[in-house]
C-alpha cells in the first residue's frame, strides 16, 4: 500500500522539544535589554518557512555578534556559522539561507519562496541588518522583498534589495525603515545571494502575551495502546482462529474513495464499504472488540480525473481536486500529473472530497466506526503530484473537517465531518499521518489554521504521525537502507514521539501513531521470480531486519516491536503495527511491508489466504495479557539498560511491574540485582511461543535478573 522512499529525513531534537525550538517560551528570569545606537535588538519569536527551502533558523543563529556603531552595521563582524537546518547527528548538515531545496520535496514550489517572522511583541522597526553573500545576478529573479502588515494580508512594503551587482561584495546592508508592526514577510528570489544573518531594530510597544499550552495525556494499559493494520480478511488461520478480533488497541483498514465511490460520486454500498462483504467483515471485528476505523489512502475519486490527468491505481499521486477546475493546458505538471498548485491552497478546492468524506463518514457510523482517517502521508515527497505543502495540506484538512468553518458548499450542501451530523463523540476526524516528524512542516500548518480559521484551531481531532526505525536517511538509498532498534541513535524515535507529543499539545489534541514496523526477510528468496529475482537481498527493503548474534530476523522482530509498544505506551501514545499479515507466500516477494506482518501466509484453501502467528503475535499477545490494567509510572535506565515502573491499582495480589531490557542491538546481555521493597513473592515473565509466556516464581528480597534484548516482567 506503500510507495517507494526516496529519501528518509531524519529528526534529532534536544531533550525536549520546547527547549529545541523557536515557540513561546515563559523565561525563568527577568531579561535585560540591550539597546544599541538607542534602539532594542529585536527577538524573533518564529520563522514560517511554508516552502520548505533552505534553513529558516540560519536567519538568526548569530544574533548577539551583531552591533551597531555610530548607527550602522560593523562591518568587522562576519557571521561565521550558518546553523542547523535540522540537527542530523550522521552528518550535520548545515546551510545558510539560499535556495537550496528541502531534499524531500518536489522540484516546483507554489507561489514565490517566502518566510514569515514573528517579533515577541508589536515594534516601532527602525533598522533591518542582513548580511548578504551576493552573486550579482543579471537574471530574473535577483530581488529580495520585504513587506509588513498582517499574516496572508502583508500590504506594506518596507524595501526591495537588488543583486544584480549594486551590493559589490559579501557584508552588512542596512535598511533604514519606520513601521509599526509584529509581522514580516520575506519574498525571497531564486537568483537573489545568500543571507547569513538578518537583526531587526526598533522600540517596543507592546509586548505580546505568553502563550500556554497543555494537553493530559493520561496513561493508558499497554493492551489499549497495540493496534495493527489489516487488509480485509487477511487474519484467521486454519484452524479457525482469528486473529484479528479483539485488537482494544486500534486497528486501521485502508484503501482509496475510488474504491468505494462510483464514478457519479454515488456509494457502492451504503455503509461505505465497496461490498455487502466488506461491511459484514466489519461488523465482525467491530463487534469483537476491535476498535476499526477506515483510512483512505487517496480522497481521489475516479471523477476527478481525466484521461490526460490520470495517475491510476488508487491515484494517491494525485491531489484530491477534480482536473476541471485548472486549465490543463498551462496547468503544472510533475512527471506528467497536474500537481494543482494554482489552487491547492484554497479550501474549495477540495469541496468535492470534502462531500464524498462527509456521505462516507455517515456510512461507515452505521457499521460502528468511531474515527476516520482521510487521507495518508501527504507530507511524503514520493506522493509525486500529490504531495502537499503544508499550506496545502493545511487548507484540505480545513475543508475536509468542517468544509472551512461553513463557507464551502458541494451540490448546495455543506461538507465535512462535522456537517455529517455525528458529534466528536459519534466520529474523529484522525489526521493524515505524517511521513517525517519535521516541525517545519508542522508549524507552517498551524500558522495558516491560526490566521484563515476562526478560531485559529487545528481541523482534526486526532494528530498522527509514522515511525519506521531505519538507516535510510544516510545511505539516501532504500537498497542499502536497514532496520534500526527503536531506541537507536541514528533514528531517535523517542525524540520524535517528543515532539510529535509537543506539537500535538499546542494544538490540544492527542496524539497517535498508525504505522510502524520491521521487515523480516531472509537474506536470499527461496522462490525467486521475475519481479523479485535470486539477486535480491534482505528483500530489497529499507525497513529489513539484518540478523545477529545468531537470533533470527522473526525474533529480533519480536525484540524490536515489543520495545517499539513499550516505547509508545510510556508516553501514552496508541501504536498500529503495519501488517497484521503478510499478503503473500513467504520467500515469493520482496519490497518494503511484504514481510512486516505479525502473521505470515500459511496455505490457501478455498480461495482464501490462512495465516500463522510469528513471533512478534506471540510476544505481544503475552504482554496484553499479563499487563492487562497496569498503568506505566516511570522509567530508570541504567546505561543500555531499561526499567519501565507499572501499578495496576485495581489488583488485589501483585500490583506492581517492571518491565526490563536491554536497549542494544547486539546480542548483549546483563545480570543485574534487584532490590524489592521487602522479602515478598514475585513472578518473572520471559515471552516464548506462547501467548502466556515461562514464569518463573520465587519468595526473596533480592532477585538476580538476566537482562537480555527481549523484555521481561517482574510482578510482586
Amino acid at each position: 500500500m506503500k510507495n517507494l522512499i526516496s529519501g528518509f529525513l531524519l529528526l534529532l531534537l534536544a531533550v525536549t522539544a520546547w527547549q529545541y525550538f523557536s515557540f513561546h517560551k515563559k523565561s525563568k528570569t527577568l531579561t535585560v535589554v540591550k539597546k544599541e545606537s538607542g534602539l532594542q535588538k529585536i527577538t524573533v519569536l518564529d520563522i514560517i518557512n511554508p516552502s520548505l527551502t533552505a534553513n529558516e533558523n540560519a536567519f538568526i543563529d548569530e544574533q548577539a555578534l551583531h552591533r551597531l556603531i555610530n548607527d550602522k552595521s560593523d562591518q568587522s563582524v562576519t557571521p561565521t556559522s550558518c546553523g542547523n537546518w535540522w540537527n542530523f547527528t550522521e552528518n550535520n548538515k548545515s546551510s545558510c539561507i539560499q535556495l537550496s531545496y528541502h531534499p524531500n520535496r518536489v522540484g516546483n514550489t507554489p507561489g514565490p519562496i517566502s518566510f514569515d517572522f514573528e517579533f515577541d511583541g508589536i515594534y516601532k522597526l527602525k533598522k533591518i541588518c542582513i548580511f548578504i553573500d551576493p552573486v550579482k545576478s543579471k537574471k530574473a529573479g535577483n530581488t529580495l522583498l520585504i513587506k509588513s502588515g498582517i499574516p496572508f494580508k502583508y500590504n506594506q512594503n518596507i524595501t526591495q534589495l537588488l543583486d544584480d551587482g549594486s551590493i559589490s561584495g559579501p557584508g552588512w546592508v542596512d535598511v533604514a525603515c519606520d513601521e509599526q508592526t509584529q509581522y514580516l514577510q520575506l519574498i525571497y528570489g531564486e537568483n537573489f545571494g545568500s543571507i547569513r544573518e538578518i537583526v531587526f531594530y526598533g522600540t517596543l510597544i507592546n509586548k505580546s502575551p505568553q502563550a500556554s499550552f497543555s494537553y493530559g495525556y493520561n496513561q493508558k494499559s499497554f493492551d489499549s495502546i497495540c493496534g495493527t493494520n489489516i487488509i480485509m480478511q487477511m487474519g484467521q488461520s486454519a484452524d479457525g482462529t482469528n486473529y484479528d478480533e479483539g485488537w482494544n488497541g486500534g486497528m486501521r483498514w485502508f484503501a482509496a474513495a475510488c474504491y468505494v465511490l462510483n464514478k457519479d460520486l454515488s456509494l457502492k454500498d451504503k455503509n461505505g464499504t465497496a461490498s455487502e462483504l466488506e461491511a459484514n467483515w466489519n461488523r465482525r471485528i467491530i463487534a469483537s472488540g476491535s476498535k476499526l476505523h477506515y483510512a483512505f489512502g487517496s480522497l481521489v475519486d475516479s471523477s476527478m480525473v481525466s484521461p490526460t490527468n490520470n495517475s491510476g491505481g488508487d491515484w494517491a499521486n494525485q491531489k484530491p481536486i477534480p482536473t476541471s477546475l485548472i486549465n490543463e493546458k498551462t496547468a503544472d505538471r510533475f512527471e506528467g500529473i497536474c500537481t494543482f498548485n494554482e489552487i491547492a491552497e484554497k479550501p474549495e478546492s477540495y469541496a468535492q472530497a470534502a462531500y464524498n468524506l462527509k456521505r462516507l463518514t455517515y456510512g461507515l457510523y452505521q457499521l460502528g466506526h468511531r474515527a476516520i482517517e482521510p487521507d495518508n502521508e501527504k507530507d511524503g515527497t514520493f506522493k509525486k503530484a500529490g504531495f502537499m505543502y503544508p499550506y496545502q495540506q493545511a487548507a484540505y484538512l480545513s475543508a475536509l473537517y468542517d468544509g472551512h468553518d461553513n463557507t464551502i458548499q458541494f451540490k448546495a450542501e455543506p461538507v465535512g465531518v462535522r456537517n455529517s451530523g455525528l458529534s466528536i463523540d459519534e466520529m474523529k476526524l484522525i489526521f493524515p499521518g505524517l511521513t517525517y516528524v519535521n516541525p517545519t512542516y508542522i508549524k507552517a500548518m498551524m500558522w495558516w489554521w491560526k490566521w484563515n480559521r476562526k478560531n485559529g484551531d487545528a481541523p482534526f481531532d486526532i494528530f498522527n504521525i509514522h515511525l519506521y526505525p531505519s538507516t535510510l536517511n544516510i545511505t539516501q538509498h532504500y537498497l542499502n537502507a536497514q532496520a534500526v532498534m527503536p531506541e537507536s541513535g541514528v533514528f531517535e524515535m523517542e525524540k520524535k514521539l517528543d515532539t510529535a507529543k509537543y506539537f500535538a499539545a499546542l494544538m490540544h489534541k492527542p496524539l497517535m501513531n498508525t504505522e510502524t514496523g520491521y521487515d523480516a526477510y531472509e537474506e536470499k528468496l527461496r522462490f525467486p521470480n521475475e519481479f523479485c529475482t535470486d539477486k535480491v537481498r534482505w528483500g530489497n527493503s529499507f525497513m529489513a531486519i539484518r540478523p545477529f548474534a545468531q537470533k533470527t530476523p522473526e525474533a529480533i522482530q519480536g525484540e524490536w516491536l515489543l520495545r517499539t509498544m513499550l516505547l509508545h505506551n510510556s508516553k501514552g501514545i496508541p501504536c498500529y503495527q503495519f501488517w497484521l499479515a503478510d499478503q503473500y507466500k513467504e520467500g515469493t516477494v520482496c519490497g518494503p511491508f511484504s514481510a512486516t506482518g505479525l502473521l505470515k501466509h500459511d496455505t490457501v484453501i478455498n480461495w482464501k489466504q490462512l495465516y500463522i502467528p510469528r513471533l512478534a503475535w506471540y510476544y505481544i499477545q503475552c504482554f496484553k495479557s499479563h499487563l492487562k490494567g497496569y498503568e506505566f509510572i516511570k522509567e530508570k535506565k541504567e546505561n543500555s539498560l531499561r526499567f519501565y515502573f507499572y501499578e495496576n491499582k485495581k489488583s488485589t495480589t501483585a500490583n506492581h511491574a517492571i518491565v526490563f531490557w536491554s536497549a542494544t542491538g547486539d546480542g548483549s546481555a546483563a545480570r543485574y540485582l534487584f532490590k524489592l521493597p521487602e522479602n515478598k513473592p514475585y513472578q518473572i515473565l520471559a515471552p516464548n511461543k506462547s501467548t502466556q509466556g515461562k514464569i518463573t516464581r520465587g519468595t526473596n528480597k533480592e532477585v538476580v535478573l538476566t537482562i537480555s534484548e527481549l523484555p521481561q516482567i517482574i510482578f510482586y
